[in-house]
């Protein structure tokens, strides 16, 4: 306790400083010495500007996660049904077996080109939106995956993702750390 007390007290006071002055470099500075009585600076002083360290490169990647069927699940039923609920149910053990899964992104889009009318491009995003959302809760709520490891977005129509076959196909995007072996 002594100790801790000792480390914790007030330093002794040092020797005082000379007060700072502030003056515009026009005017010559009131009460400063000659310029040619200055010391030089030391060696230790005049240092070469600092440079910050290149950052490390980053330690995970993004896989996608392939699943057997399609994830149709409309967000105004309580549950989504059963082949979509077995889906989610394996993904969710995987995600509690695998701690180095950082984040599962679930994606919704659409299939329908609601072309250039804003009502139905807004239309198609919240519909999307709505159903990344209902995976999501159904993960959250009812499998106990922490929402920290989630993320919904609904991207609404996008060529590159749409589908004949599949209404609104959903991307399940994951996040890992990679291997320190590698």
């Amino acid at each position: 306790m002594a100790q801790l007390l000792a480390a914790c007290a007030p330093a002794p006071a040092s020797t005082p400083r000379p007060p700072v002055a502030v003056f515009a470099p026009e005017a010559p500075p009131p009460d400063s010495p000659p310029a040619d009585s200055t010391p030089p600076l030391s060696p230790a002083v005049v240092a070469e500007p600092c440079i910050d360290p290149t950052p490390p490169a980053p330690e995970c990647a993004s896989d996608l996660l392939r699943v057997p069927s399609a994830l149709a699940y409309n967000p105004r039923y309580a549950l989504p049904p059963a082949d979509v609920r077995r889906v989610l149910d394996d993904v969710a053990t995987a995600m509690r077996a695998h701690p180095s899964w950082q984040m599962l992104r679930v994606e919704v889009y659409s299939s329908r080109d609601p072309g250039a009318d804003p009502r139905r491009v807004r239309r198609e995003m919240q519909q999307s939106q709505a159903r990344a959302d209902a995976i999501f809760g159904y993960l959250f709520h009812k499998r106990k995956i922490s929402a920290e490891r989630m993320d919904a977005i609904g991207y609404g129509y996008d060529v590159g993702f749409a589908r004949r076959d599949v209404r609104w196909p959903v991307v399940l995007r994951l996040v890992h750390r990679l291997d320190s072996k590698r």
